[in-house]
């Protein structure tokens, strides 16, 4: 939504990005490929929705690939320090949006999992790292960073979004 554009400092309006569409569809691309957030601070079931409305909106000028992934605060950016979201919310998110999407966008979502561990490793500190390290050595699996990651707090899971 331009709300969350506005959150993210994009300055392109919906309107740039029609007119990018009907460029492209003018110089005969195949598709134009999306790239959006989901799990933003403040983010609402209305940003949601305008998500899905501007999309379909976008998919009548020209094929529409959108890939969304959950947001991760890294650091030293704007957002530094602003919480995951939690797995399972964001997963509702994603199954939302390619629910109201089906037939009509391509949607090629990022696993809420693995943002998970990205989020753990981008706010997190040494001993993160050498979480990450015993994860690797572990199989490197989701369950390996989950088991591993646990054992930094006791409430690592609730804090952190873990299921």
């Amino acid at each position: 939504s331009q709300r969350m554009r506005n959150l993210v400092d994009r300055k392109h309006s919906e309107e740039q990005l029609l007119k990018a569409a009907r460029l492209a569809r003018e110089f005969e691309f195949e598709r134009l490929k999306v790239y959006n957030l989901v799990g933003l601070p403040l983010e609402t079931d209305a940003d949601l929705d305008e998500l899905v409305r501007f999309t379909v909106e976008l998919s009548k000028i020209l094929k529409v690939v959108l890939g969304v992934a959950p947001f991760v605060a890294k650091g030293n950016t704007p957002l530094d320090g602003a919480p995951f979201e939690g797995i399972a919310s964001i997963e509702a998110k994603l199954a939302r949006l390619k629910g109201k999407l089906k037939g009509k966008v391509e949607v090629r979502p990022t696993s809420a999992r693995w943002a998970f561990v990205e989020h753990a490793l981008a706010q997190g500190g040494p001993e993160t790292g050498l979480s990450a390290m015993e994860a690797w050595r572990d199989g490197g699996g989701f369950a390996a960073f989950k088991r591993a990651f646990s054992r930094l707090l006791p409430e690592w899971q609730i804090r952190k979004g873990l299921p």
